[in-house]
């Protein structure tokens, strides 16, 4: 059993999908071990589920912090990132690439991914799925999951061309 890292008690086993995390009774954080960050963000935020939410790919751009807590999964000691354009301090270890989120932090997250989706303009759409379909060739997931991030942006695309035009999207096929 995990200890969690604030209330140093142990935590109890919670199911987002089929993915299990681990969250403390007493405070209501959440431990995220390696990728489970990723899978309950594409479970919460489904249109979201192509952006990339990888703290780690570049470590060098990172301005981080010591956190003060300790990995309940390694004992290693947590750093501090902020997220994005929201005051989350998401606390990560560099060893095991595990997450802590304090209680409520995973849903600023979300509100964050859902305003980014809704705040593209067609042009960063036409972008983004330019970048997807190279990552069709070069991405470092398996070839069925750039496939589904390749459709969702261009899904996204196609509802934001009718948006900004105002064309109805009647009878259309939109379709996943």
């Amino acid at each position: 059993m995990k200890t969690c890292p604030r209330c140093q008690i142990g935590m109890q086993t919670k199911s987002i999908g089929e993915v299990k995390l681990d969250e403390c009774t007493n405070c209501k954080g959440t431990w995220f071990d390696h990728d489970e960050l990723r899978q309950v963000k594409d479970l919460a935020a489904p249109d979201a589920s192509w952006l990339d939410f990888e703290i780690w790919k570049h470590p060098e751009q990172l301005r981080t912090t010591p956190s003060g807590l300790t990995c309940p999964a390694c004992g290693t000691g947590l750093k501090t990132i902020t997220y994005g354009a929201t005051d989350v301090a998401i606390n990560y270890c560099e060893q095991c690439r595990g997450t802590w989120l304090e209680r409520g932090e995973l849903r600023k997250i979300i509100e964050q991914l859902n305003r980014e989706i809704n705040s593209k303009t067609f042009l960063q759409y036409v972008q983004e799925a330019v970048k997807e379909g190279a990552e069709l060739i070069i991405g470092s997931e398996s070839f069925a999951s750039e496939w589904k991030d390749f459709k969702k942006v261009l899904y996204l695309l196609r509802l934001r061309l009718f948006v900004q035009t105002g064309l109805s999207t009647q009878g259309l096929p939109f379709g996943m």
